[in-house]
């Protein structure tokens, strides 16, 4: 079995093709809104060494991919994707990932470890609030206030600037807004958003949270959006905080928004409201 045999061969079982991606082959769920959010990629061949593998694992560990296996050739790779992307119980590579939640693990342990050795404020105020989200989830309460981000913030420091939205979590009320007029669209007074500073903004237009970033000159940048105030402060604070050599740790939801392909908005909140920003360290 090659490659355009594997793709054939899924299609006709009815794998869901949101599930995998084989590189080098047309996406079949392209265009779909999500990018990357598949359960596995059949990457091609090293063309040095011949060697194929299949990436995963962020289904398990929520935003850091890794390489499940390696195969000697394609006929190898493309046999045990199949098997395992066909299995009647809709399970797939699970002993692979379940080795890569434990790897992932020590990785994150030792990191955390590290950042304890030389930001002991900023690892502590983590382990806190790392227990106080798992209270948090077990009781159904809101992860994170904006209020307690910035405290956590403050006592923790952070790794870069930000600066939190102080303002009200309501609509943009325009009564004649026409979406085909340029007038619309025109950018607005870039303030209070200050330049090369992490953002987290209520966007009134399409009324969710947003975190992005703003050149100094140019209108902000979005990243991620979230509907939940608690989802996108818990994952504000996780971001800032948390050890460089790891990516930040992510709840489904948090994976889940930054799968969604949203259009970037140019549209700023209306000018009024003071900006508090402090410094990352």
């Amino acid at each position: 079995m090659d490659a355009g045999q594997l793709a054939a061969t899924l299609a006709k079982a009815g794998v869901d093709p949101h599930r995998y991606r084989i590189a080098g082959r047309p996406d079949p769920a392209a265009g779909a809104g999500s990018r990357a959010s598949q359960e596995a990629v059949l990457l091609t061949g090293s063309a040095r060494t011949g060697t194929w593998y299949v990436k995963g694992g962020q289904d398990v560990v929520p935003g850091w991919p890794t390489v499940l296996r390696e195969f000697a050739d394609e006929a190898q790779a493309c046999a045990y994707f199949c098997a395992e992307l066909t299995r009647p119980d809709g399970s797939a590579f699970t002993q692979e990932k379940a080795r890569w939640v434990e790897t992932a693990e020590e990785l994150r342990a030792q990191a955390e470890t590290e950042l304890a050795r030389q930001h002991p404020e900023r690892a502590t105020e983590r382990a806190r609030w790392h227990r106080e989200w798992e209270e948090r989830r077990a009781s159904g309460a809101p992860l994170m206030t904006r209020d307690e981000l910035r405290r956590a913030a403050e006592v923790a420091g952070t790794f870069e600037p930000y600066w939190i939205d102080p303002g009200p979590a309501d609509p943009v009320i325009v009564p004649d807004f026409d979406p085909d007029s340029d007038e619309t669209w025109e950018s607005q007074e870039t303030e209070p958003w200050p330049a090369d500073h992490f953002l987290l903004a209520w966007d009134g237009y399409d009324e969710c949270w947003v975190t992005g970033s703003r050149r100094p000159g140019a209108q902000p940048e979005y990243h991620l959006r979230f509907t939940a105030e608690d989802e996108a402060c818990a994952y504000v604070f996780e971001y800032l905080t948390s050890p460089r050599t790891v990516p930040p740790r992510l709840t489904p939801a948090q994976w889940q928004a930054l799968q969604t392909e949203q259009p970037s908005p140019v549209l700023t909140r209306p000018s009024g409201t003071a900006s508090s920003a402090p410094t990352g360290s």
